[in-house]
């Protein structure tokens, strides 16, 4: 009889996830319905793992603004060498081969303002924009401004809009009838 302990069969399964799915379970209670919350995150735990990825949460304590993810902590995490990542499959550090989730809007998981960028000429004047709720920074490990991560965002109104969603693209990944 072979006996593998749960954190044997966890470390396992975290070498195998090229795809992670970042929620904030705390700060998602903090903004919506605790028990939309929670099915929300079983049907993502459902999804990690039919697809081999990992759901992963990060959380923070509340502040005088409500609760907030440190946008740069989270992108600590999802650097090449961070706790997180080099628990996964090495492949997901290869350009194109990582997957990132990003469960929430801007008021749940933070996303990033760009630095200001030449655009062009307006009336014979040099144009400069910022691009405002990017996640780029996230899926660009290298700091060249190129991403090497596949990155998406789950946005909704609220958990059962997002649920609805996941169940979805579940029902599609496992060829269901009318998806």
């Amino acid at each position: 009889i072979r006996i593998i302990t749960i954190r044997g069969a966890a470390n396992r399964a975290f070498k195998v996830s090229d795809y992670l799915i970042v929620a904030s379970p705390e700060v998602m209670d903090f903004e919506y319905n605790k028990n939309a919350v929670d099915s929300l995150l079983s049907t993502l735990g459902r999804l990690a793992v039919l697809k081999d990825g990992t759901l992963a949460y990060i959380n923070d304590d509340p502040d005088e603004e409500g609760m907030k993810i440190n946008r740069d902590e989270l992108n600590d995490l999802l650097e090449p060498s961070s706790i997180w990542t080099t628990r996964l499959a090495s492949k997901f550090t290869d350009i194109g081969n990582g997957y990132v989730l990003l469960v929430g809007e801007d008021d749940v998981m933070p996303s990033y303002t760009s630095e200001e960028y030449w655009v062009g000429l307006v009336e014979d004047a040099p144009d400069y924009r910022k691009v405002h709720y990017t996640d780029n920074p996230y899926g660009n490990t290298y700091g060249d401004g190129r991403p090497e991560l596949s990155l998406a965002r789950l946005v909704g109104e609220d958990p059962v809009e997002m649920e609805a969603t996941i169940q979805t693209s579940i029902n599609t990944f496992l060829g269901l009838a009318g998806y």
